[in-house]
């Protein structure tokens, strides 16, 4: 009986002896490989963002020269990416917007992230130095339509009075057949404000509705003629 425990014993023991050695060999290396490949992950990571937060500064810095006084500013600078001519042979008009905004002929556009009501929208667009975007043509709808990524709020409401349409910069509405969804504005259920969705047209909506923030503001100017870069 003691022999038969004696080689029970010594079974055992075999057994926690090979998987010390599987845990010194095979487990614990492969461990501190992958803490090792994670952490050459954070630093990169980390590299990345430092990369871009010193070229959104520099952007920043150019975007604050640029409202102060007239300087040179390399050709390459994406704030002239969207230079065009203005009718004259020798002039260039280069509108450009903030950081983060999206520039459109002389428009700047920005999305917000978060979903809110229409009056949030209001107050966002507001405090990042804008307001809900106003819909002045058929191109700048297209445009509007590619930039969304999701339904989103713009200036126009008839809450104070059903049925007159009114923008929040007080821009005169006429009514298009290019502007709205088929059998839209139907008004179903008090629906005041209006949306807009992506690659479609406006609708009416219940003002209370959660959607992003579609904002507009006046793009910055510079002018070329002939080697002058002014604003």
């Amino acid at each position: 009986m003691a022999q038969e425990y004696g080689l029970l014993v010594q079974k055992n023991l075999s057994s926690v002896q090979r998987e010390y050695r599987s845990l010194h060999e095979v487990i614990l290396p492969r461990l501190l490989y992958n803490q090792t490949q994670r952490r050459k992950e954070l630093t990169a990571i980390e590299r990345q963002r430092q990369e871009l937060r010193l070229n959104l500064s520099k952007l920043q810095e150019e975007y604050r020269s640029l409202r102060e006084k007239n300087i040179l500013v390399p050709w390459s600078s994406e704030l002239l990416m969207s230079c065009t001519g203005v009718g004259q042979e020798s002039a260039i008009l280069c509108p450009f917007c903030p950081p983060g905004w999206r520039v459109f002929e002389l428009s700047c556009y920005l999305l917000s992230e978060d979903a809110q009501n229409w009056e949030e929208s209001l107050s966002w667009c507001r405090m990042k130095g804008g307001y809900l975007a106003v819909i002045n043509d058929e191109d700048e709808q297209d445009f509007l339509e590619g930039f969304l990524n999701d339904t989103a709020w713009i200036g126009l409401s008839d809450h104070r009075r059903e049925g007159n349409w009114r923008w929040v910069d007080e821009t005169p509405y006429e009514s298009t057949t290019w502007f709205w969804q088929p059998d839209q504005p139907d008004n179903d259920g008090d629906e005041d404000c209006v949306s807009l969705s992506p690659a479609s047209k406006c609708s009416d909506d219940k003002c209370g509705e959660k959607y992003t923030s579609a904002c507009e503001r006046r793009a910055e100017r510079l002018t070329l003629n002939g080697s002058v870069l002014s604003n």
